[in-house]
């Protein structure tokens, strides 16, 4: 066993990922075996286990805070660059006080910080303020993105530079270490995110806050 070393704190499913498989299609260099693993726990921190099958260990990828819990397991990816990204949303609804709770939550896809000059996983701890904050961005038919939601004053940027702004480049790893996209009113995210064809898709879910004997919310994809 692993232990978090954090009290009074659930985890949530675990998700394994074999980076030879990322890495090569040729059946005769993939071990089929998992190499790390990431689970969430309901004190908002996302941990990466490491040296699976030897001494195992824990570490923290991001830390978002104990008003963020995650409470459902994370997809994880690999991006054009072969670099590792791992999704998931925060939120819970286990309780009845968990209906009417309104904490700000949030969709996260971060990425393994690595040593850009060797390409190996760091295995450091991404922080928060390095995730580039996306709650308002709308991204347009032709490429353009509006970034403050204002959509009177026309498009700030286009999605390829938005892109530079958070993947590896030829030249050197980008500004920010991934994206986070802020969900407020109750929504919450307490499903697996799905990765399909390059697009990542979050199921949401807003219940109904003001009145705990009342069952039925609104659903989302994101």
């Amino acid at each position: 066993p692993v232990s978090t070393g954090a009290a009074a704190t659930y985890m949530a499913s675990p998700t394994f990922v074999d980076l030879d498989m990322l890495a090569t299609t040729t059946a005769g260099t993939t071990t089929y075996t998992p190499d790390r693993g990431y689970i969430g726990g309901s004190n908002g921190k996302m941990y990466r286990i490491t040296d699976i099958g030897s001494s195992p260990s824990l570490a923290t990828l991001v830390d978002l805070g104990s008003t963020k819990p995650v409470t459902a397991a994370p997809s994880v990816s690999a991006d054009d660059n072969s670099r590792l990204w791992v999704y998931f949303g925060t939120g819970k609804l286990l309780i009845d006080s968990d209906q009417v709770n309104t904490d700000t939550q949030s969709l996260v896809g971060g990425k393994e910080p690595i040593d850009y000059s060797s390409k190996a996983y760091t295995n450091a701890t991404v922080l928060s303020s390095n995730l580039l904050d996306t709650t308002d961005y709308t991204v347009f038919e032709g490429g353009y993105v509006d970034t403050d939601g204002s959509f009177a004053n026309g498009h700030e940027t286009i999605f390829s530079s938005l892109e530079a702004d958070i993947e590896q480049t030829s030249s050197g790893d980008s500004a920010y270490d991934g994206w986070i996209l802020d969900m407020t009113g109750g929504e919450r995210c307490i499903t697996k995110p799905t990765i399909l064809g390059g697009l990542v898709t979050f199921s949401t879910y807003l219940p109904d806050v003001a009145d705990v004997c009342k069952h039925e919310g609104d659903s989302y994809l994101s």
